[in-house]
């Protein structure tokens, strides 16, 4: 070959390559946009989950007064979905730090576990006014109202648990650590306390509201619901 077609390869071999190095370049420029997209898609479905799991609040409000006046409830809830973590949580695993994955995957598990209650409540319902249609207020019916209301207790302090935890994460996005031992913990600890005195006060204030007044329109500000 001649110093002309030694040349001529040279400079197709160097294009060819720089061709390639462009698109490696391309490719990982893309690649991590398409994760800080994905980041901040992650991060605003959080705050959706906040506002559902305020609704669900209130749900459980009315619930937890309805039980402190002998009451069940016999409405179901929709459930939290989490579409953004479901499907692309994955694109970012690896790029995010122990701290971010560990708050990730619990604040969705406690979502998980939220929906498989909300599914609980709806079935049990069911059977307690089929129960109550057969043999009116029976051992049975009385014995599923209790587990009605232990269930509800479960499912609001989910709810509190969960809103206490997507706060920490958007306060501290680059490092939400809740070790044991730190301040952020017992934090945490003197919050669950908070929790369950909330959550039976709201039992007990359902034992002076009229059971009339909870077959109307609910509205908060008449429940009084707190969280």
């Amino acid at each position: 070959m001649d110093s002309d077609g030694l040349m001529k390869l040279s400079i197709g071999l160097s294009g060819a390559l720089a061709g390639f190095l462009l698109a490696q370049v391309g490719t990982t420029i893309r690649a991590y946009f398409q994760r800080v997209k994905t980041l901040k898609l992650l991060i605003e479905e959080l705050k959706d989950i906040d506002q559902e799991a305020t609704r669900l609040l209130y749900f459980y409000g009315r619930n937890l007064q309805l039980y402190g006046a002998q009451g069940f409830g016999e409405s179901a809830a929709i459930g939290v979905s989490g579409p953004i973590f479901s499907n692309y949580y994955k694109d970012v695993l690896l790029h995010l730090n122990q701290s971010q994955r560990i708050s990730f995957q619990m604040i969705h598990g406690l979502v998980g576990a939220q929906n498989t209650m909300l599914s609980q409540l709806e079935n049990l319902c069911v059977a307690m006014r089929k129960e109550h249609r057969a043999n009116g207020p029976s051992a049975e019916f009385l014995r599923c109202a209790e587990e009605l209301g232990e269930l509800t207790k479960h499912g609001y302090s989910n709810c509190a648990i969960i809103k206490w935890h997507i706060d920490f994460h958007l306060k501290n996005q680059g490092d939400p650590n809740l070790s044991p031992g730190t301040e952020d913990h017992r934090a945490y600890l003197r919050y669950l306390e908070s929790v369950v005195k909330e959550m039976n006060r709201t039992v007990e204030s359902g034992k002076t509201i009229p059971k009339d007044k909870f077959d109307t329109i609910y509205n908060p500000d008449d429940f009084r619901a707190h969280f």
